[in-house]
């Protein structure tokens, strides 16, 4: 959706309780979706104010509201890339309506526009129950991560080298890692390098690249690069 006659906007990053857990953005991801969003709309994001989780308090959202009510910065538009970074910050509502008056409060994600007064209040609950929901999603999921891993599963993503992942006969829903005999050996062939001296000296790791390249013993169709 293009948001209409904003010039200057302001970014808010918030660091919550679960970042990097599934469904939640690190700061630099929350920059990136901001600055994709006012380069679609034409908005020049003039400061981006970010805060650490500080046990639930926001001092950095309210030196923020201060800048504002100076008019050290005149934004037309505070930009989140969620509601859920502001769920924190609304220990006061008609503080924060009043310091915004007249500012599009954008979340870059949705763009839903103009946040303020009661629908300011009602989308912070949403938004507190979508977080709420998305830590205990998160929770599930690296329960559920952990019993596969203690259980002797593979929980998915690219299997280390030496070995490749295997669904179960007697459960698809189940993979396992087993021994990949070509890579194992050439796995074997580091250890015995990185073991063995040569004229009282151990091979460096460059030294190792350089010879496995060399013999074609690439990584999946890959040189070895030890950087």
């Amino acid at each position: 959706m293009k948001i209409n006659k904003l010039n200057k906007g302001i970014g808010y990053l918030r660091e919550t309780p679960i970042m990097n857990s599934y469904g939640d953005k690190t700061l630099d991801q929350q920059r990136a979706v901001i600055i994709m969003w006012s380069k679609r709309n034409n908005v020049e994001i003039v400061k981006f104010y970010s805060e650490s989780d500080c046990n639930g308090k926001s001092p950095v959202f309210n030196f923020m509201l201060n800048e504002i009510d100076k008019n050290i910065v005149t934004p037309d538009v505070l930009v989140v890339s969620s509601l859920g970074k502001l769920i924190h910050c609304a220990d006061n509502i008609e503080v924060i309506e009043k310091k915004l008056s007249g500012i599009k409060v954008i979340t870059a994600c949705d763009s839903l526009q103009n946040i303020q007064g009661i629908d300011l209040l009602l989308n912070t609950f949403i938004g507190l129950l979508n977080e709420d929901q998305i830590t205990r999603n998160s929770s599930c999921i690296q329960q559920s991560l952990n019993a596969n891993a203690n259980n002797g599963f593979f929980t998915g993503g690219t299997p280390p080298f030496g070995y490749y992942s295997k669904v179960l006969k007697n459960n698809e829903l189940h993979k396992v890692l087993v021994i990949n005999p070509l890579e194992a050996a050439i796995v074997k062939d580091i250890f015995n390098s990185a073991t063995t001296n040569t004229k009282g000296k151990t091979p460096s790791l460059g030294g190792i690249s350089r010879d496995l390249n060399q013999q074609n013993l690439l990584r999946r169709g890959k040189q070895w690069n030890y950087k």
